[in-house]
């Protein structure tokens, strides 16, 4: 009896420190970011290269982010802009990213929450 007991407290102890690694490896790690600022939206940059209404895309520098029409900002001149439809090719823009959803598949399009449109 003794026996088994030590042997369900060993799977138990074996099976939550699978766990917990499990969590720690799910992490999405950037070096010289620190934890907090992690979890805060990401920022980033490049040339418009393709929009799509349609599918509620943009391209940016060869990389595909998601955005929703009601949530986007798109700021010019300091000033707040009608939205997705105030973007064209060719421009430069930053932007800002929300954070990743816990579970979702780090291959997935970000989603951009508000873009500034550079001067050339």
């Amino acid at each position: 009896m003794e026996m088994i007991v030590r042997k369900m407290v060993f799977a138990s102890v074996i099976s939550l420190c699978l766990l917990s690694f499990q969590a720690v490896a799910k992490e999405e790690v950037r070096p010289g970011v620190s934890g907090s600022k992690a979890a805060e939206t990401d920022e980033g940059g490049g040339i418009v290269n393709r929009i799509d209404f349609a599918m509620n895309q943009i391209v940016i520098s060869n990389v595909v982010y998601g955005y929703s029409p009601g949530k986007l900002v798109v700021r010019k001149d300091g000033a707040r802009a009608p939205g997705a439809t105030s973007l064209q090719p060719n421009q430069v823009v930053h932007f800002n990213l929300a954070p990743r959803k816990p579970g979702r598949d780090l291959s997935a399009a970000r989603t951009i929450t508000e873009i500034w449109i550079d001067e050339k």
